[in-house]
């Protein structure tokens, strides 16, 4: 149990450390052709919202746009007046199989002072905490239910068919006289000990 505990824990660890690594490969993908499964327009991009709040209450979403490829969702946010997007927000999310890390870039009428902020349009990459915590945890345990599991499983079935035919469970060596295997010297279950003989 011990060596299985060990086992999921350097899973674990090796998850996490590869964790970022692996999301930074999906920002190359950003660089691909825009070609959104996604197109939403009106009331339904309305609904949807904004992806990450913006820095000010901007106006309602006219049109929502979304792709999303093997560890890459990216959306595109508007609002638009007349023919004019007058606000836009790019949001990737890179990794899998949770995002680990996201992006956004910001677009709205800098010169205006109506929406005048501190806040950068292009904050560039940070981490996207659910994916930080909890990928290492599916794909550790996930390999480790993988690995361990099929194994437990194995050694029970022939635990269980030793017993039956009344051997070790640990060595399949038949049970003899006494309280312990007299090959290996492990303490047998109480249904296998047998008391010896009395003297005659």
């Amino acid at each position: 149990m011990k060596r299985a505990l060990l086992l999921l824990l350097i899973l674990v660890l090796l998850a996490a450390a590869a964790n970022v690594p692996f999301a930074l490969q999906f920002i190359e993908s950003k660089q691909a052709a825009w070609q959104p499964t996604t197109n939403l327009r009106g009331a339904a991009a309305a609904q949807r919202g904004w992806p990450s709040p913006p820095p000010l209450p901007w106006p309602p979403v006219e049109a929502w746009s979304q792709q999303r490829t093997f560890g890459h969702d990216r959306i595109d946010a508007r609002a638009i007046e007349g023919n004019t997007s007058t606000h836009s927000m790019d949001f990737d999310l890179y990794g899998w199989p949770l995002p680990a890390l996201e992006q956004r870039q910001l677009w709205w009428p800098w010169d205006d002072p109506k929406w005048a902020t501190s806040v950068p349009s292009d904050p560039g990459v940070s981490l996207h905490w659910s994916g930080v915590l909890l990928n290492p945890l599916i794909i550790g345990g996930g390999l480790w239910v993988v690995l361990v599991v099929p194994l437990a499983t194995a050694r029970s079935i022939r635990r269980a068919s030793r017993l039956r035919r009344r051997c070790c469970p640990e060595c399949g060596y038949p049970a003899r006289v006494g309280d312990a295997c007299s090959e290996c010297g492990r303490p047998l279950p109480p249904g296998l000990r047998t008391d010896p003989a009395p003297p005659a």
